[in-house]
């Protein structure tokens, strides 16, 4: 795309392993191709996403990697992005079940601690993986299995209500979760073949002298905070406070694993910036919090002050983006 400030000058594939190394959009490219030409910046976009949605469903189908494990950090779009994976795989005739390891989450008397007695929410031991070892026991010896819910309201496992899981020679198995590439959950699948995804914002922003004028884990903060706001209505001043301990958890508990992914996918979607201008303005325009998250909401405000709102309605419905536009 003519805003990618370091793309190869040719790309036989969309598939491939992770990375340290950012990729960089130019802020100025953007601008000019969203201020002219919005809804073709849109569809460019989103065929940025998909294309390696389409590759990554190419390679489980002709590897015959029938278990694909889906793992990122917060706000990184698994969800969204393994329901597009299933769409895809669904759309090449194969049978499709999602299995998301919150559904494992332990309750809130079981739950780990850091150091200073707050709740770790990050670590692997909420995931009651003794359970998640049992149920897929299960799917191997009998072909199907009942999965838990996790209701979150609650903070219970429903008591109610469970989903079936059908496996078979031709089934495909979505795990998504912040822990689906640890060793743990790889040894609880046994010895299906499976295919290791990563997905994180891995794309920086940049001026025309290369300076990073919003970096990745900003636009992943953004999201987490318009998400928390429309789907949690936490405020903005709870995410930033717990902000410091999601990261702390990602370089535990995530970072070690990553570059076991066989994939990567990338899951900026380069108008984002634009889209969340207004949301982002009404959050933290005026902010009157905490001294300690001045800084960070200073930058962010500063930043997304100096865009134009793109139309929400030019927004495909299945795009990434949805999951952190909800209303209300």
């Amino acid at each position: 795309p003519p805003w990618q400030a370091n793309c190869p000058p040719e790309r036989s594939h969309w598939m491939k392993p992770y990375t340290s190394e950012m990729d960089r959009y130019s802020y100025e490219s953007l601008f000019c191709q969203i201020r002219q030409a919005p809804e073709k910046a849109v569809a460019m976009g989103e065929e940025t996403f998909d294309a390696q949605i389409r590759a990554l469903c190419r390679e489980a189908v002709e590897r015959d990697r029938r278990l694909l494990l889906v793992s990122g950090p917060s706000a990184s779009g698994k969800t969204t992005t393994s329901k597009k994976i299933i769409t895809c795989l669904e759309g090449m005739g194969k049978e499709v079940y999602r299995i998301s390891l919150d559904n494992f989450y332990m309750e809130d008397r079981n739950l780990p601690l850091w150091e200073d007695g707050s709740v770790n929410f990050e670590a692997p031991e909420c995931l009651d993986l003794d359970l998640f070892h049992q149920c897929l026991s299960i799917l191997w010896k009998e072909g199907t299995a009942q999965f838990p819910i996790f209701d979150f309201t609650t903070s219970r496992r429903r008591r109610d209500k469970t989903f079936s899981v059908r496996y078979a020679p031709d089934t495909f198995l979505v795990v998504e979760g912040l822990h689906a590439l640890n060793p743990r959950i790889r040894q609880a699948v046994g010895d299906i073949p499976s295919l290791g995804v990563y997905i994180s914002i891995h794309s920086d922003f940049v001026d025309e002298k290369g300076n990073v004028v919003l970096s990745g884990r900003q636009l992943r903060l953004t999201r987490r905070i318009i998400r928390d706001l429309v789907r949690r209505d936490a405020p903005v001043e709870e995410t930033l406070s717990m902000w410091d301990n999601v990261l702390r958890g990602e370089r535990l508990y995530i970072h070690p694993w990553r570059g076991s992914a066989d994939a990567h996918i990338n899951s900026t979607i380069p108008y984002e910036p634009w889209l969340y201008r207004n949301a982002v303005m009404d959050a933290m325009g005026s902010w009157t919090g905490p001294e300690a998250h001045q800084k960070v909401v200073r930058e962010l405000v500063d930043f997304y002050a100096g865009l134009t709102q793109l139309d929400t309605g030019l927004i495909p419905a299945d795009s990434l983006t949805q999951e952190f536009l909800k209303t209300k």
